[in-house]
């Protein structure tokens, strides 16, 4: 292997390892986000959670009636 085949390795492990760095900070942001909920009162971690959940229903929702509208409308075409 010659000297430029093992420079551009170690750039890509450099890069790779940055990489795998800021991916782990990110999954950690929710367990800090998380920790910060629970000193809240329960009542209003509880109000939060439902509003998310019903959020994530409203658009799951929505994209199941696109879903459903766009086969409709290539099934007449």
């Amino acid at each position: 292997m010659n000297q430029s085949d093992q420079d551009h390795r170690r750039a890509a492990d450099k890069a790779f390892s940055k990489s795998l760095e800021q991916l782990q900070d990110l999954l950690e942001l929710p367990d800090n986000q998380t920790a910060r909920s629970q000193s809240e009162s329960d009542s209003g971690n509880h109000q939060k959670e439902l509003t998310e959940a019903d959020e994530l229903e409203q658009a799951a929702a929505d994209i199941e009636e696109y879903m459903q509208k766009k086969t409709k409308s290539s099934g007449n075409g």
